[in-house]
């Protein structure tokens, strides 16, 4: 059940080495500056009873390492709180944006003339209508004036030729 840097820690500790300072046992459990020190099974409970907590509410990412680390240790728990709470999906649901507020839109600017500014489209996919199953829609943006040129094929020749 235990993991093996765990279990390793523990044999160090029983057989009297320096590290016994840093790591006391304390009610059978391994502690780290009076923190209990977690095994890594035990690690993702953790994080879910602090994290998904209904009366917590979903602290964000550096509430829920203070909350963790008030009692508990492990050397990677920094990056594991991130990687969880980066995944967490009823936090990405919610979570307000970050950005900066959108700037305002601003229109394009128009021409004095007709046919100075176009825009080109393709209506596809239609039946056979007069030898023709794709229609060349070009709109001229002052007057909004539209053609539409039925073409055969939307290669870049046939296109050419038509406009």
């Amino acid at each position: 059940m235990l993991d093996e840097e765990y279990q390793s820690l523990r044999k160090a500790i029983t057989r009297g080495e320096n590290i016994s300072k840093e790591f006391p046992i304390e009610q059978e459990l391994l502690c780290w500056k009076g923190r209990v020190y977690a095994a890594k099974a035990t690690r993702t409970k953790i994080l879910k009873s602090e994290h998904d907590s209904k009366i917590a509410g979903h602290f964000g990412r550096d509430r829920t390492m203070e909350v963790i680390s008030w009692n508990f240790y492990w050397p990677t728990l920094e990056h594991d709180v991130r990687e969880y709470c980066s995944n967490c999906n009823t936090c990405q649901m919610t979570k307000a944006p970050q950005h900066a507020k959108h700037g305002l839109l601003h229109p394009l600017k128009l021409r004095c003339k007709p046919w100075i500014h176009i825009s080109t489209d393709f209506i596809t996919g239609l039946s056979l209508l007069a030898n023709a199953t794709n229609i060349l829609v070009v709109v001229d943006r002052f007057t909004k004036m539209a053609h539409f040129i039925h073409i055969d094929e939307q290669d870049s020749p046939m296109v050419a030729k038509a406009y």
